[in-house]
């Protein structure tokens, strides 16, 4: 059975506001989240958190670029990567303050990330990204009895006689 992945939803009214800086061909540019509720993978149909991603890509859409950006969430690596699609060949990231770091925790960076011509990919996991290293829940077992519930045994003097539970125990893995 497969492992399982675990996301939380996150509301910024409750951690705070987040922030990167972003250095392009254009100059810098700070984009920040401090109002909604999110989770890193599209859970919209089923609870009032949107994708982070899609916030993300409105925020670069409204800051009016010079410079397009790919941007995208990849639920197999649980990595994020931005990428310059168009108008500079280069971008770095920096994660100034308190809302710098909790931006650095959200897209799953472990520190600033140099100008690179590369797509800059997260390099820890994400907060509220949970992988599971073993097989949990996930690998329940129904609810079993011992197959045998009875003892055969012989007594000193070779009469049989049997052993027997009133009640069997009950056992889940």
């Amino acid at each position: 059975m497969a492992l399982c992945d675990y996301y939380s939803g996150f509301d910024f009214e409750r951690i705070g506001t987040a922030s990167v800086q972003f250095t392009d061909s254009g100059g810098s540019w700070t984009m920040m989240s401090s109002l909604g509720q999110y989770m890193h993978i599209n859970a919209s149909a089923v609870s009032d958190y949107n994708p982070f991603v899609t916030a993300v890509i409105s925020a670069i859409t409204a800051a009016v670029r010079p410079v397009t950006y790919a941007v995208s969430f990849n639920q197999t690596t649980m990595q994020y990567s931005f990428d310059v699609t168009s108008g500079s060949s280069n971008l770095a990231m920096t994660f100034v303050g308190a809302s710098g770091t909790i931006m650095r925790h959200i897209l799953g960076y472990s520190g600033d990330v140099g100008t690179t011509a590369a797509a800059i990919v997260s390099d820890v996991r994400p907060y509220y990204a949970i992988r599971s290293l073993s097989q949990g829940v996930s690998a329940f077992s129904d609810e079993y009895e011992p197959d045998d519930g009875v003892e055969d045994e012989e007594a000193d003097d070779g009469t049989p006689y049997s052993i027997s539970r009133y009640a069997m125990p009950v056992y889940c893995d």
